[in-house]
């Protein structure tokens, strides 16, 4: 519950509330100052990632283990609503984005090292497919209280925010009462970047670029998508688009549990993992492909179909390959940030993918075929590990 209370704090900014506040404050152009701010905090959010996975390794067995950083993160991510809600200005959102960026990645790092430190081999499909759960549940929190619920941005951001720590709340205590049992091992005295030197690894930290770069471009970009398409809006005459992007959202959030959470035991059954990460990154490149060929109505409809059930295989079945590639225990913590900057790198590249595409003069369509071939070759990448089936 913790991973989806942490999901549920930039999901939903990302993809509704974020848009709409770059909307206000500059209307001519908010395509543009949306890809900025996502860059300069995906920067941020890699740096600040890789750190606090560092600071967890070395303090994971003090008083409260990493519950410490996922309460210094939970403070941050709630003061950098604060000043997004207030910002007025492009410096003072980018100043929020970035706070914020940092600490997502205190609350996201040290859930991330649970599941490797804390889980057998066996069962790591079954859990990963809830905490898979997250980022659909997320996505699904985003459609209810902005597209559906609330109207009004302050009401909106109060509500999210207070969901967000009432999900990480009871973690950070269970986490902090039930230290860390293993034995003693050596604590890793420098940052280091020995990750890179393993195959397996550097295979799968470029699939997940690759992918969620797509995932990235679909989330950033579909309100404006969805804005623009007169036919989508024609056939929803009376409904804003933030809306119809919830309902879409809300559609591929249900395939995506479902999906997710058969992947994940099924992916534990077989005992091969890799093949059921290849098809839901097969998948979530047809959805963009048909968004790029397709952006008018019932294409959207199509397209996030194909994404819900493509994220929810894809996204549990890699968690649990992932934790099964780090190649030293010692640096759960410092290896899961650098495979975790994969995500924020995604973060970097789709807004500037996006700004390159929209600067040429392009129509936002291309974005999603671009997406479609970013997640086909993310899904050929990952064949390529050996360690794991």
């Amino acid at each position: 519950m913790a991973q989806v209370g942490t999901y549920i704090a930039f999901i939903p900014l990302l993809t509704l509330l974020l848009p709409l506040k770059a909307a206000v404050i500059d209307p001519s152009a908010p395509g543009k100052l949306l890809s900025q701010v996502a860059l300069w905090g995906s920067v941020t959010a890699s740096i600040s990632g890789v750190f606090a996975g560092f600071l967890g390794d070395r303090t994971r067995r003090w008083p409260g283990g990493r519950s410490v950083w996922i309460t210094v993160g939970l403070i941050a991510t709630a003061l950098s609503y604060i000043l997004i809600h207030r910002s007025g200005s492009a410096g003072e959102l980018l100043t929020a984005v970035l706070i914020l960026q940092v600490g997502l990645n205190f609350m996201l790092n040290p859930l991330a090292a649970t599941l490797a430190e804390r889980v057998p081999e066996h069962r790591r499909g079954f859990v990963a497919g809830f905490a898979g759960l997250a980022f659909p549940l997320a996505s699904l929190c985003g459609a209810v209280v902005i597209g559906l619920w609330l109207t009004e941005a302050a009401s909106r951001m109060t509500v999210v925010m207070a969901i967000t720590i009432a999900l990480v709340m009871p973690f950070i205590v269970w986490n902090a009462t039930n230290p860390l049992q293993t034995a003693q091992s050596a604590v890793p005295g420098s940052l280091s970047l020995n990750a890179f030197a393993d195959r397996d690894f550097v295979a799968t930290f470029v699939s997940r670029l690759l992918v969620q770069t797509a995932v990235a471009l679909n989330v950033l970009y579909l309100l404006y998508l969805i804005g623009q398409e007169g036919e989508v809006l024609g056939s929803a005459p009376n409904r804003r688009p933030e809306t119809i992007v919830s309902g879409l959202l809300a559609l591929s959030t249900v395939l995506s549990v479902i999906t997710g959470l058969a992947a994940g035991r099924l992916s534990d059954r077989l005992g091969r993992r890799k093949i059921v990460v290849f098809t839901g990154a097969a998948l979530i490149a047809s959805g963009a492909l048909v968004l790029g060929c397709f952006p008018s109505w019932p294409g959207p409809l199509v397209a996030q179909t194909l994404f819900g059930i493509g994220i929810g295989a894809y996204g549990v079945t890699e968690l649990a390959l992932a934790a099964s590639v780090l190649p030293a225990p010692d640096r759960t913590g410092s290896d899961l940030g650098l495979l975790n900057a994969a995500n924020t790198g995604a973060q970097i590249l789709a807004p500037a993918i996006g700004l390159m595409i929209l600067g040429s003069g392009a129509r936002l369509p291309v974005i999603y075929l671009c997406g479609s071939v970013l997640a086909i070759l993310g899904a050929t990448v990952i064949m390529g590990v050996r360690r794991v089936r």
